[in-house]
């Protein structure tokens, strides 16, 4: 694992933010460990952006 970091950040809806802090502290973990390790460990998704014409 790299020593090196780089910020990565997001804007959440405040209660999905509630949420998530919710279910991290329920995992005994702080809420960054627990977003690193749900994005890390989900299956990969094919996104496609809508585009507006």
């Amino acid at each position: 694992m790299s020593k090196s970091t780089t910020y990565v950040g997001f804007r959440l809806p405040n209660d999905e933010h509630e949420k998530f802090t919710a279910k991290a502290n329920k995992a005994n973990m702080e809420l960054t460990e627990f977003l690193r390790e749900a994005i890390l460990k989900i299956k990969p998704l094919s996104l496609k952006r809508r585009t507006i014409r």
